[in-house]
């Protein structure tokens, strides 16, 4: 198997993948759609508060327990 044809192999089991995330997209009802879409907006949040901060998730949990000492 020479390169181009495993390039070729790998880009379409790619998209086949894609074709079948945006099959089951359209399968999920509005309101599954929208917590789907809320959590990762959350963890990009919850990502990003930790690189400003230089905090880990478990310190930002404890922070907003307010179990800080």
């Amino acid at each position: 198997m020479g390169l181009r044809s495993w390039l070729r192999s790998f880009r379409q089991r790619e998209d086949e993948a894609a074709l079948k995330r945006a099959e089951d997209m359209q399968l999920e009802s509005p309101e599954e759609r929208r917590i789907s879409e809320g959590d990762m907006e959350g963890m990009q949040a919850d990502e990003q508060a930790g690189l400003a901060w230089g905090e880990t998730p478990q310190g930002a949990d404890r922070l907003a327990e307010g179990d800080d000492e």
